[in-house]
């Protein structure tokens, strides 16, 4: 409500962008909608990561979100995408 928009607006990720004072490169948005979270996010030039339990998709996916935490990174599988 606060952006006025719906996500995968451009303005909604801009919003949160300036929300968390962090550079593009160091967001991992997590959402279920692939389209509205995931590909909104990548198209705004973060990582997108779909919430999806027992998924298969080209885009990275988690059952849990301590799936892809370890010892403060960011893992999906076996490959660091945020230190």
């Amino acid at each position: 409500e606060e952006t006025g928009v719906e996500k995968p607006a451009a303005h909604f990720f801009e919003v949160c962008t300036e929300k968390m004072k962090c550079r593009l490169e160091e967001i991992v948005f997590i959402g279920d909608s692939l389209r509205k979270d995931v590909q909104g996010a990548c198209q705004y030039g973060m990582h997108g990561v779909w919430y999806h339990p027992k998924g298969q998709s080209d885009y990275p996916c988690i059952d849990s979100y301590e799936e892809c935490v370890k010892h403060g990174n960011i893992y999906f599988g076996e490959n660091l995408i945020i230190e």
